[in-house]
């Protein structure tokens, strides 16, 4: 069975200038440039880049996957935009990293878990989570918590001592993104219904589905 990668990066705010898509094309042969987007597909090989330099210098959002169980989402954030100390009570390790870059904001959220690998057609997954972004800009935290409880599952297990970070309103209504975002990374239903039951309902912006 041959190795499978496929890197997406979008813009959600602007577009790219030329001198950056050239720049973007420059990184491989296999890239697909738009104003708005670019992606690569490896079945050998590898990405030139840093993808999170990439995502930092041009893009707002990231998804890669492989065939080995690797699974990653990235967001950029203005810095002027968010609620710093909110985001960062949701880091984990190196699963959840949580940085500032300059005027930015960087999320990462990075699995890589071998259970995953039954899973590597990436195209069309970046456009189903896409909407997470805003989420997180209207202060809707759901994304960043369900990714902690899988992150801390996957190092602790159930162990009941491991401190939970604010627990958002509304696990108890999903839309369809957030749902996709729990296939991406497969998140355990079982931590997600026990976390529900401390969760309040959702209320004004965050109801909207």
């Amino acid at each position: 069975m041959g190795t499978y990668q496929y890197y997406e990066f979008r813009k959600i705010e602007s577009s790219l200038s030329d001198v950056a898509m050239q720049e973007i094309s420059d990184l491989s042969s296999r890239a697909q440039v738009s104003r708005t987007s670019a992606s690569f597909t490896y079945h050998y090989g590898d990405f030139r880049g840093d993808p999170i330099k990439v995502l930092t210098w041009h893009f707002d959002a990231l998804f890669y996957t492989a065939s080995w169980g690797s699974r990653r989402l990235a967001f950029r954030f203005p810095i002027s935009a968010i609620k710093y100390e909110a985001f960062r009570r949701f880091g984990f390790g190196e699963t959840i990293n949580i940085k500032r870059k300059d005027a930015h904001l960087i999320v990462d959220l990075f699995f890589q878990d071998e259970s995953l690998c039954d899973w590597v057609d990436g195209e069309g997954t970046l456009d189903r989570v896409i909407g997470l972004y805003d989420d997180l800009l209207d202060e809707d935290y759901r994304s960043l918590f369900l990714s902690w409880l899988q992150a801390a599952f996957l190092e602790h297990g159930w162990d009941p001592n491991v401190a939970l970070p604010p627990v958002p309103p509304g696990l108890r209504e999903f839309s369809e993104r957030h749902r996709a975002l729990i296939d991406l990374f497969g998140i355990d239903s079982d931590l997600v219904s026990a976390a529900a039951s401390f969760s309040d309902p959702t209320t004004g912006a965050m109801s909207r589905f």
